[in-house]
């Protein structure tokens, strides 16, 4: 394995100190921010762009640079609330996400979408501190946003009767075109969008040498990068994809470390994927994106072949939830179908690449400590 001198770039949420190739983007999205009007018109800005075309790095460093200029009536200047859409629930998951961060004891089951909000308008007006909330990485399978965003436009309804002074809450949404352009939708008046073109070969070439540079802390070899960027142009997924694949490939076994500081993907430690679903998958999606009604028809064969009762519903969609959060599958919507939408799946892992599948039936975490994030990633690859 190389040795990763700084593994906290290859990070998710991690901001380059300059954003390559988007500089005025950011430039202008922290701009609209300033200039957007008065506070609870929700959201302020949308940000919307192809995957791994830099929306969620455009939306953060704008909302970084938006904060360092707003006048600070207080030393430690705004707040920023940031919540990423992918693989929430529901609406209640993501109001609970936000509410947490004002919150940490907060425990959200049993409690509706606008009690929740509720609380985080008060928790809000009880600091009296300028916010900013970022609903970040929006794509088809994400809540609905409008019982998020309603709060904000009549604050006074979900307070206290005759309470007054909430700070000035600003909003940003940011995430894959085709789901900004459905979620924009009915919104009056229509808060302005800043569209991101998609990222070419050589751009993406230039992100995935800086941050192997910067993991690295040295150039990496041409022919590395070379192939990185090749297998994120088919995959179609652009940076993103690209930098998930450096990550995979850089820390390998270094991911289960229950010591590392660094957490590539969620804790999804709570369920399993199991092996009729990583089956079916393997023989339908590898090559081309299958249905997903199709994949869940062969896993019901396959589970049957077993002697094991078939994935409900609920839980089949769960589970490919989390296998798209650790990047083994991407989700492709389509229109047509019953319900208007078309749902797609393709397996992104080479025949030799694959989630480590202990002796038992079921993938799942161990009860060790130094087993806490699900095996899903593929065996780390020799130096």
């Amino acid at each position: 394995m190389f040795a990763v001198a700084h593994p906290e770039v290859l990070a998710v949420d991690w901001l380059p100190p300059t954003p390559m190739h988007r500089a005025c983007e950011v430039a202008e999205l922290a701009e609209r921010l300033r200039s957007s009007g008065p506070p609870f018109l929700a959201p302020h800005v949308w940000v919307e762009g192809a995957e791994g075309s830099g929306a969620s790095t455009v939306a953060r460093q704008g909302i970084r640079r938006f904060v360092a200029d707003a006048p600070r009536e207080r030393p430690t200047g705004p707040r920023v609330l940031a919540v990423r859409l992918r693989g929430s629930r529901s609406a209640a998951a993501v109001a609970t996400a936000l509410l947490r961060q004002l919150d940490s004891g907060f425990v959200g089951r049993g409690f509706a979408t606008a009690e929740i909000m509720t609380g985080f308008l008060r928790r809000i007006r009880r600091e009296a501190r300028p916010v900013v909330v970022l609903l970040d990485d929006l794509d088809s399978g994400s809540p609905c946003l409008e019982p998020l965003v309603t709060p904000f436009r009549s604050p006074a309804r979900y307070l206290p009767e005759g309470s007054a002074g909430i700070p000035p809450i600003t909003i940003v949404v940011a995430g894959r075109t085709d789901s900004v352009r459905r979620a924009r939708r009915g919104w009056a008046p229509a808060a302005p969008c800043l569209e991101l073109t998609r990222l070419t070969d050589e751009q993406v070439h230039a992100i995935v040498a800086d941050r192997l540079a910067r993991a690295l802390n040295r150039d990496a070899a041409p022919s590395w990068i070379e192939s990185i960027v090749e297998r994120a142009r088919r995959d179609g997924r652009g940076a993103s994809r690209a930098i998930d694949l450096v990550r995979r490939e850089l820390l390998g076994s270094s991911i289960f470390r229950s010591d590392s500081v660094y957490r590539p993907t969620p804790d999804v430690s709570d369920g399993a994927v199991e092996r009729s679903l990583l089956d079916a998958l393997r023989e339908l999606a590898r090559n081309d994106p299958a249905d997903l009604c199709i994949v869940r028809d062969r896993e019901r064969q396959i589970a049957a072949s077993q002697g094991r009762r078939p994935l409900a519903s609920t839980t089949f969609w769960r589970r490919i939830l989390r296998l798209e959060q650790a990047g083994c599958v991407q989700r492709i919507v389509r229109v047509g179908g019953v319900g208007g939408t078309r749902s797609l799946v393709r397996w992104l892992m080479a025949s030799s690449e694959g989630p480590s599948l202990p002796a038992s039936d079921n993938l799942r975490a161990s009860a060790s400590s130094d087993a806490r994030v699900l095996q899903v990633w593929p065996h780390p690859r020799p130096a």
